[in-house]
């Protein structure tokens, strides 16, 4: 059924919501596994979330298969087995638009929640209700008796616009390095072979391919590389490298509402909750604090220009593009005059306005008012989608 949904063709209507539930095991039978577990889930689920029709369209989804794994078939493009190899170019993926995202019952670890805010740029409200990883019972932070898991869960969720900023730079970085390595091969293999054809010389006048002087320059110009910036070549008389300093913008978080519901409650201590809500609130706060920082200091050097050397260049991410994108796929140049993107919100980040809504509640009682679970209850009335 997945791979079916993911061979749908877009359409005007789309496929803005997805539920695909599975009702946890309640029968007695021990050593035997579920029927899910023998699909290709990761595959199938994968090439359903970046198929065109949802990529456009799918807002809300909601995948609760107890005890598995999603997040990797979430943030990883698969390829499909089945379609015949050929040799085209690497197709651009299109990343859907999802602004709620519940995996309630999954196996998720604090990595995937990072891994997740890192790939789905318009996530407002995660639900992580009775997720195994997370708040699963016992003592210690398990249980949420330590505050500093707390206020390190805010922060992390924060600075993963950071993250993704920093991990792309560095991809970048081994990108542009394996590209000027790759050209200078070449370079040095075309003077090689230029070097080993003998000359003959020839009777009569001498032309001006066997003049003494040059009418050439002293060097060759570099090759023009991606964009604006020539490729790193070698410099004269010298095996220096050019390079230039490149810088990504960390994108602003948008996350409104978090909702960990454990499967053993933490406590009915009024206290304790508010001590927790207070600890996410400095992690999450200390994070923004940390990526304005960081945009405020791109942007100092940007109005300021190159002190020496080679001008910097300022990139930011691409509305909707996924972040394993090769090479400047997925980026564009930040142009003079567009200084605010340093200093102003981007889009509807609202982590710039409030802390997201943390929500401990289930089952009906102790929610957080405007948490993700009253948005859940909006999508289960929506007519158009598909469920399982």
């Amino acid at each position: 059924m997945l791979l079916a949904l993911s061979k749908w063709p877009p359409s005007p209507q789309g496929l803005p919501t997805l539920s695909i539930v599975q009702d946890p095991d309640t029968t007695q039978l021990k050593g035997f596994a579920q029927p899910i577990v023998f699909f290709r889930l990761d595959l199938n689920l994968s090439l359903l979330v970046h198929s065109p029709a949802a990529s456009t369209s799918l807002r809300s989804l909601r995948i609760r298969i107890p005890g598995r794994a999603v997040v990797p078939a979430l943030t990883r493009v698969y390829v499909n087995p089945d379609t015949p190899s050929v040799p085209t170019t690497k197709q651009k993926v299109t990343l859907p638009p999802i602004e709620f995202l519940d995996i309630s019952t999954c196996s998720v670890s604090e990595s995937d929640i990072e891994a997740l805010l890192i790939r789905f740029a318009t996530l407002q409200h995660l639900v992580l209700d009775e997720c195994t990883g997370l708040l699963r019972g016992g003592p210690g932070p398990a249980m949420g008796q330590e505050l500093e898991w707390w206020s390190g869960l805010g922060r992390r969720c924060a600075l993963a616009g950071v993250t993704k900023a920093r991990d792309r730079e560095k991809r970048l970085k081994a990108w542009l390095e394996a590209q000027s390595h790759s050209w200078n091969e070449g370079e040095d293999s075309n003077s090689q072979v230029a070097s080993d054809i003998p000359r003959r010389a020839r009777r009569g006048r001498r032309g001006l391919a066997t003049a003494t002087i040059s009418l050439r320059g002293a060097s060759s110009p570099t090759r023009a590389g991606p964009s604006v910036v020539a490729s790193p070549g070698k410099k004269a008389n010298t095996g220096a490298r050019a390079s230039v300093k490149i810088h990504i913008v960390p994108p602003l978080p948008t996350l409104r509402s978090i909702c960990l519901h454990p499967t053993s409650r933490i406590t009915t201590n009024p206290e304790l909750l508010l001590l927790i809500d207070a600890e996410f609130e400095a992690g999450w706060n200390d994070g923004i604090r940390v990526i304005w920082e960081r945009r405020g200091r791109m942007g100092s050097t940007f109005l300021r220009g190159p002190t020496g050397g080679p001008k910097p260049r300022f990139l930011k991410f691409q509305t909707g593009r996924a972040d394993d994108d090769e090479g400047f796929e997925g980026l564009d140049d930040v142009a003079m005059g567009g200084e605010s993107v340093f200093f102003q919100p981007d889009g509807v980040a609202s982590g710039v306005r409030s802390v997201p809504i943390l929500c401990l509640g289930g089952n009906g009682d102790g929610h957080a008012e405007g948490c993700g679970h009253s948005i859940e209850i909006m999508t289960n009335d929506v007519d158009n989608g598909v469920y399982f």
